[in-house]
């Protein structure tokens, strides 16, 4: 759907649609919290877990992620689904993010503390990125 807004046609869209198996995971992951707990909490501690997750995955060798993939297939955990969920692609988030920050000081090499720092950078973006994105999700559910 196009708009015209002065001599240009604008492309209105909305904001992509989440795939069913994270709303489902994202239900579900909340709902393990304690009802008396705020949303923004839950999101926040959710958020906490997911990236927890997510880093321990993107840490691991071949053969842990074999294992990581095996586990999660099995348990249904749904902490453990929205961190390795291929439709969800949180990997994929965490790559962009690193290859930004490659791109940003020159592709140059870092030493490792300064790495570890940027990685603490990185989970500090990543955990206020998924609880708002968890909240806005179970708001959206609600109504």
């Amino acid at each position: 759907m196009t708009r015209r807004r002065g001599i240009v046609a604008v492309l209105a869209m909305a904001r992509p649609a989440r795939s069913a198996s994270e709303v489902a995971a994202v239900a579900a992951a909340l709902a393990t919290f304690p009802a008396a707990m705020s949303l923004r909490r839950k999101a926040q501690m959710l958020a906490q877990r997911v990236v927890a997750e997510l880093m321990a995955d993107s840490d691991s060798d071949a053969l842990d992620q074999a294992l990581r993939a095996l586990h999660v297939s099995l348990s249904h955990d749904p902490v453990l689904i929205l961190a390795t969920h291929p439709d969800i692609d949180l990997a994929g988030e965490l790559a962009q993010e690193r290859i930004a920050r490659f791109e940003a000081r020159g592709c140059r090499q870092i030493s490792e503390d300064a790495w570890n720092s940027e990685t603490d950078e990185i989970v500090a973006a990543l955990r206020r990125r998924l609880s708002a994105r968890f909240r806005r999700r179970e708001k959206m559910a609600v109504n």
